[in-house]
């Protein structure tokens, strides 16, 4: 009997182990969209340019954002068990 609880205790402790390190990969991997998204940002600012390159300045942001809240949503699934 303690050794079936035993067993079960490590199955957990290994499950949030693994757990906290998909957490901790998804964390950093919305670190690189944030990274060229201030980089885009900062070269935006640079000079002037026309509407059009600052609709794709615009339009390059939005797809980068939209990359940190995938990877927030599966962080939020990964905590919640789905």
């Amino acid at each position: 009997m303690c050794a079936m609880l035993a067993e079960e205790q490590e199955l957990e402790m290994a499950a949030d182990c693994n757990l906290n390190k998909e957490i901790s990969r998804r964390l950093h991997d919305t670190a690189q969209p944030l990274t060229v998204l201030q980089g885009m940002l900062e070269l935006a600012l640079l000079k002037a340019h026309t509407v059009e390159e600052y609709q794709h300045y615009c339009q390059q942001a939005i797809e980068e954002l939209q990359r940190v809240t995938n990877h927030f949503h599966r962080v939020r699934e990964l905590m919640r068990g789905t």
